[in-house]
């Protein structure tokens, strides 16, 4: 998965529906999609941006093993398929708790750069599906200032029959 950085009041593509910015990461180097601000992730699920700092943060649902939030760089590449979280994956997934693993996988080449996520957790016993959340600059929760909060679906997968329960929240 890719996050795109478009500017809709620009309107300088081709279609005429919106611009891209040109201090994107990708706008100067052949052959790559210029709207692609940063790459790398399974499936990011929720994003933010806190409001004091700029930084922008995104929940990445893991396959196996490992759910992720990541602080996204302009450019950066969080290695999906190759990692999974700041584990290594294996999609054969053989080992005995998945296909999550602390050593590269015999064959595959690890690009250089790779870019860790800022917490991560084990589906195992965790959480299924993290759903990100923002940065907490209220004033009514003071411990609470300056956290990352975020969530996850459930603790417990009660698949086909449900319910889906004990969600659970977290801050960072």
């Amino acid at each position: 998965g890719k996050i795109l950085r478009i500017n809709v009041n620009l309107r300088t593509s081709a279609n005429g529906a919106y611009g891209i910015p040109a201090d994107n990461p990708f706008t100067r180097r052949p052959g790559a999609l210029k709207e692609i601000f940063a790459f790398g992730f399974r499936n990011p699920f929720r994003m933010s941006f806190d409001r004091q700092r700029g930084d922008l943060y995104v929940g990445d649902v893991g396959q196996n093993d490992i759910e992720e939030v990541d602080r996204v760089v302009a450019g950066g590449n969080y290695g999906w398929n190759v990692k999974e979280g700041a584990l290594y994956f294996d999609p054969r997934g053989v080992t005995v708790d998945g296909a999550a693993q602390t050593s590269a996988v015999p064959g595959r080449t690890i690009p250089a750069g790779l870019i860790d996520p800022i917490a991560q957790y084990d589906t195992h016993w965790e959480g299924h599906s993290v759903i990100l959340g923002f940065v907490y600059r209220g004033e009514a929760l003071h411990r609470l200032r300056g956290q990352l909060l975020f969530g996850d679906f459930s603790r417990l997968f009660n698949f086909p029959s449900g319910p889906h329960n004990y969600g659970r929240l977290f801050h960072l």
